[in-house]
């Protein structure tokens, strides 16, 4: 596996991108019968030519090993920037309070789109929107700007 940029270049560690595949497992054999054959092959095989993409992104850390953060897929568009699902969910489920984060994108007022967030809070938590505020808070002083 290697994980390469938009072009098709594999990537040092500690960069991140697209996670591909240099030698195809006999287990994806079972596409070439798929009704959905020639997507497959527009979507998985062409991208990188070469290569099979996952369609998941991710990266390599110094010691070789491979880090998956999410669907490439999975991408929220918000004031113009973009974000992963899964980086959001991840910044959510480090609050105090909070044991599960699931994201989504929905429509924002005036066009665009806005995260809607859901949480599941740890036992013992009591939701209020004090609680809210403060997770939200807490999602932007860790860097990502969310739009909720």
């Amino acid at each position: 596996m290697l994980v390469v940029d938009d072009d098709g270049n594999p990537l040092p560690p500690g960069q991140r991108g697209y996670i591909v595949i240099a030698i195809p497992n006999p287990a994806m054999a079972k596409m070439w019968n798929d009704p959905n054959y020639e997507r497959l092959v527009k979507t998985y095989w062409s991208r990188f030519p070469g290569y099979f993409y996952t369609g998941d992104y991710g990266f390599y850390d110094s010691d070789g090993y491979l880090y998956v953060l999410g669907r490439a897929d999975d991408i929220l568009s918000i004031a113009g920037e973009r974000f992963g699902t899964m980086d959001i969910e991840g910044v959510l489920a480090r609050h105090k309070a909070v044991a599960e984060a699931a994201v989504v994108g929905a429509p924002a007022p005036g066009g665009g789109e806005r995260v809607l967030a859901f949480v599941v809070l740890k036992s013992g938590e009591t939701p209020s929107e004090v609680l809210i505020n403060d997770i939200k808070e807490f999602a932007r002083a860790s860097g990502t700007r969310l739009m909720m």
